[in-house]
């Protein structure tokens, strides 16, 4: 199955070829033509056949029956970071993906060119998750560089933040790289026509549940330890012995606990698009599909001629 060979974005059957526009009704005659507009029309005309008094319909999918013209490249439109990327058209994409998912999925132009956005939302998520991880990790320099001065603590934050940002920044973009190998994979095990090319525009419009990662834990470990506040428990300490060598209150694996339901509902965020972007873009027809597809198009007028 090439890449840019016309399909079905339905079913995935080969429409390359097929006529594209809509074709009128081949009437007989202009009796016919006038007849048929009429609600008595078999009683006026009974020797008008019922092919000829059809009425005129879009070209349609062999297979399936979904029009042609649903199917055609230039029918998407793209994305608004796609037609003009830029911090108001991220917001929209953003927005659009969170409240239509399928028919963003479905306007999105496959082509080159997704790198952009999911960098962006990387590089967002990973500034999100990075400040709390500060003065945690053992290697951390603002750890070390504590209590020397205003200058050095600040130095030694901003330092940690970028150390820290890349880290998570590489994790997320493993995860992902991950995503992307998985449903080429099983979009050639399923035998769909999910090109690199579509597979990268998915992950990419999906990454915005990546940004729930960045989100969640900042309501939820709140949360978690505003409710054992309210059962009274926040304080009594929990003893992880013989397996660990510490314990730790309540209170504290609560933040825990909630900061990891934070970051595990961004992903779970991110694969529930990627299964929305797959599925609408499974038999997805590339952006040059149309200057390759050699479909002839009948126009009204040769459809008129070959009435006559």
């Amino acid at each position: 199955m090439n890449d840019l060979s016309l399909l079905c974005e339905t079913c995935g059957y080969p429409i390359q070829g097929l006529p594209r526009d809509t074709v009128p009704a081949l009437v007989a005659s202009p009796v016919a033509s006038l007849v048929a507009s009429h609600p008595h029309a078999e009683r006026m005309a009974p020797n008008v056949s019922a092919e000829s008094l059809a009425p005129a319909r879009p070209p349609q999918c062999p297979e399936c029956g979904t029009p042609i013209a649903d199917s055609l490249p230039e029918r998407r439109t793209g994305s608004p970071w796609q037609r003009r990327p830029g911090l108001a058209s991220w917001v929209r994409t953003m927005h659009a993906m969170v409240r239509h998912p399928t028919t963003t999925f479905g306007d999105m132009i496959i082509r080159k060119g997704a790198r952009s956005l999911l960098a962006l939302n990387l590089l967002l998520v990973s500034l999100l998750v990075a400040p709390p991880m500060i003065g945690v990790l053992t290697m951390d320099l603002f750890r070390a560089w504590r209590g020397r001065g205003p200058v050095m603590e600040s130095l030694a934050w901003v330092v940690s933040l970028l150390g820290v940002t890349m880290v998570i920044f590489a994790f997320f973009a493993a995860l992902t790289l991950v995503e992307f190998v998985g449903i080429r994979f099983f979009a050639r095990r399923r035998r769909f026509r999910l090109s690199r090319d579509a597979a990268a525009q998915v992950c990419a419009h999906a990454s915005v549940g990546w940004l729930a990662s960045g989100t969640l834990p900042y309501l939820l470990a709140p949360a978690a330890i505003m409710l054992v506040q309210a059962l009274g428990i926040a304080q009594k300490p929990i003893d992880f012995s013989p397996y660990l060598l510490f314990n730790m209150p309540v209170s504290a694996a609560a933040s825990i606990l909630g900061y990891a339901a934070g970051l595990i509902g961004g992903m779970i965020a991110f694969e529930w698009l990627v299964y929305f972007g797959v599925r609408r873009n499974r038999f997805a027809n590339h952006a040059t599909s149309s200057s390759v597809a050699g479909a002839p198009q009948l126009t009204s007028v040769s459809a008129n001629s070959a009435a006559s």
